[in-house]
């Protein structure tokens, strides 16, 4: 699981690296390959909603360096922000564990390469 307290949300490199396959594999069983679909596309949405969240947080804080205030608070900002990358890394995380329950073997996967 994620390193995720109050305070701090940590990815490791190999969860990204294991999600990236999944992302890209396609699997031969039905149910796997649906399972793969619907974790993948939680893990993008996520994705977009921490998008989101950045852009709305970094434009509230380029306006608030400067002693400005403008009309987003950039505290709520900030924890919409720190939420949205909670939801991000568990998703991560799921997406980089969830097959190895099934003991997925490469050649249980159809990788797609462009041609």
């Amino acid at each position: 699981m994620p390193e995720a307290t109050a305070a701090r949300v940590l990815i490791d490199r190999s969860e990204l690296g294991r999600a990236t396959q999944i992302i890209e594999a396609r699997f031969a069983d039905p149910e796997l390959e649906a399972l793969r679909t619907q974790i993948v596309r939680d893990l993008l949405s996520c994705s977009l909603a921490l998008e989101q969240a950045l852009r709305v947080y970094v434009r509230c804080a380029l306006v608030n360096h400067c002693g400005s205030h403008g009309s987003t608070n950039l505290a709520d900002t900030t924890e919409t922000f720190f939420e949205s990358f909670s939801r991000y890394a568990s998703a991560m995380y799921r997406v980089a564990t969830q097959f190895e329950a099934y003991e997925i073997h490469l050649e249980n996967v159809l990788h797609l390469k462009a041609v």
